[in-house]
């Protein structure tokens, strides 16, 4: 079987499943056919068209059809390829941590302009709820050196904090971005002093979230999604930690 004959089919495929994070859709159909196909291959999408004469080894279609039905039954796209795209740059992601959201970049985008405003500062930045290290990674990726002084970035979940390393590591910034396990502020000193935090912590509440998808609650950690009956509860700790504490910053971003 040829890419192409391969690629026409898992698109079919998606498309007649239907009803499944819009898979019925088909742009959406082909590009995450696509992805897959690429993936199976261990190669781009340009390889994809480049080659869509050449033939498909076994092994590759085998992989092709089992991420094909993993997508179908409802597993997000990022979890099965172990990658999403973030502010330019490819995280690795798995079922430890929450998959970015296109609209978190709002909160790199309000750090940048902090700093901006600030050039001849050095920034002591904290992430909180850190997840796949996102936020602090894209940080120190378009930040410049001088404007910072150190970078945490702070989970709750050990596992979470094994992929944020995984990431710093990546991108090379493992050696500006120090990641560790805490709940919220519990590690810092009294009287401690931020430039910079930003917490992207969870906010749905437990009791009523029917907005939340099915595959969302099924897949993702619930730990990174829920927060107390209302959704508040992280939010009211960090405020009572920080009085508590008298942590002091020029700006909360969350």
């Amino acid at each position: 079987m040829t890419i192409r004959d391969l690629l026409n089919e898992g698109i079919l495929f998606l498309v007649d499943c239907g009803g499944t994070e819009k898979l019925s859709d088909t742009a959406l159909s082909a590009l995450n056919a696509e992805l897959l196909l690429a993936y199976s291959l261990d190669e781009s999408r340009e390889f994809l068209f480049a080659n869509a004469n050449g033939d498909a080894d076994p092994g590759s279609v085998y992989m092709f059809w089992h991420y094909i039905k993993r997508l179908a039954s409802g597993e997000p796209i990022a979890y099965i390829i172990k990658k999403k795209e973030f502010y330019g740059l490819d995280f690795f992601v798995d079922q430890r941590v929450l998959i970015p959201r296109p609209e978190t970049e709002m909160l790199v985008e309000a750090a940048l302009k902090f700093s901006a405003a600030n050039p001849s500062k050095k920034l002591r930045i904290l992430d909180l709820g850190t997840g796949s290290g996102n936020i602090a990674i894209s940080l120190a990726k378009n930040l410049p050196d001088e404007c910072i002084d150190l970078i945490d970035a702070v989970d709750l979940s050990e596992a979470a904090c094994e992929v944020a390393k995984i990431n710093a590591l990546q991108h090379g910034v493992d050696d500006r971005v120090s990641v560790f396990p805490a709940d919220l502020l519990d590690f810092a000193d009294e009287n401690g002093r931020y430039d910079l935090i930003v917490a992207n912590l969870p906010y749905i509440g437990e009791v009523s979230h029917d907005f939340v998808s099915e595959n969302v609650e099924k897949y993702e950690p619930n730990s990174a999604l829920f927060a107390g009956d209302d959704g508040l509860a992280l939010y009211k700790n960090l405020f009572e930690q920080i009085l508590g504490k008298n942590i002091t910053c020029d700006l909360l971003i969350f």
